[in-house]
């Protein structure tokens, strides 16, 4: 399995109150509120090493879908060498208790699901599959 961890810098944060208008928005993720707005996402991978390194940026914008029980993230990577978007949605299962983050790349439609938990360290979500 690849580790990687992400660093968010807040640039700026959207009120997220009117998600709990939703019947359907559970109580698990209007804890989520705290991921609505405007981020600057930094990722880093470990490198051959096993030393963590900052890779690409992550301009990302997360928003309650209206009407719905999921936040949908709109993401652009800049990539010194390559610039994509990608689009998310967060999402609870009450079934398994399990945080669910779909992220697909818009312009080749491959995607990723990453599972987790909301912990005492933030949310922990991890990706079992290679892709």
């Amino acid at each position: 399995m690849r580790s990687f961890r992400i660093a968010l810098a807040l640039v700026s944060l959207v009120n997220g109150a009117q998600a709990v208008e939703n019947p359907h928005w559970q109580e698990p993720m209007a804890g989520l509120d705290r991921m609505i707005g405007f981020w600057e996402v930094t990722t880093f991978a470990r490198d051959a090493d096993g030393e963590w390194q900052a890779g690409h940026i992550t301009l990302s914008s997360i928003s309650h879908e209206p009407g719905s029980a999921v936040l949908r993230e709109d993401a652009l990577v800049v990539d010194p060498h390559n610039r994509f978007e990608l689009l998310g949605y967060w999402s609870w299962d009450r079934s398994q208790d399990t945080y669910r983050v779909a992220v697909m790349d818009k312009r080749l439609g491959v995607m990723d699901v990453y599972e987790g938990a909301d912990t005492e360290d933030g949310l922990v979500l991890t990706k079992d599959s290679a892709g």
